[in-house]
């Protein structure tokens, strides 16, 4: 079984989480730490899902990463699917999932082994075109 990501999407608008919703449709506005780890998801096929602060324990997906594009020091990743609506996802630890997610973390990731999430501000950060250049070889459109 691939990892599943778990997006914990912000209503705020106008942050560098920030993001709409439109239909089929999500825009999430991020940096190049988390751009570069959900292009990477892309690359693996991972199943990734959002959530919203409020709704945690409702999942929206599987979404796909369709299109990207620059905004200022950040990226809008545009991913379809958050109408679908998944049975469960979070069968194995899903208590130390969902405690995370309600302590805000970003990104959290579901794979073989312990549950983990991405701390972004102790990881590498990459270059703008580090993102592109993984993005791209994801098959992903730029917009």
């Amino acid at each position: 079984m691939g990892r599943i990501v778990i997006i914990n999407g912000s209503r705020r608008e106008g942050n560098y989480w920030s993001n709409e919703v439109h239909g089929n449709s999500l825009s999430l506005n991020t940096h190049c730490v988390a751009a570069m780890e959900l292009a990477r998801a892309r690359q693996r096929n991972d199943e990734t899902y959002v959530t919203f602060a409020g709704e945690i324990v409702r999942h929206h997906g599987p979404i796909v990463l369709e299109q990207w594009e620059p905004n200022r020091d950040f990226f809008t990743l545009h991913f379809e699917g958050v109408t679908r609506r998944p049975s469960q996802i979070l069968k194995a630890h899903g208590d130390k999932v969902l405690a995370w997610l309600k302590r805000g973390q970003h990104l959290v990731i579901c794979g073989d082994g312990s549950p983990t999430y991405i701390n972004m501000e102790n990881r590498p950060h990459p270059t703008p075109s580090e993102v592109v250049a993984t993005l791209l070889a994801a098959n992903v459109k730029p917009r």
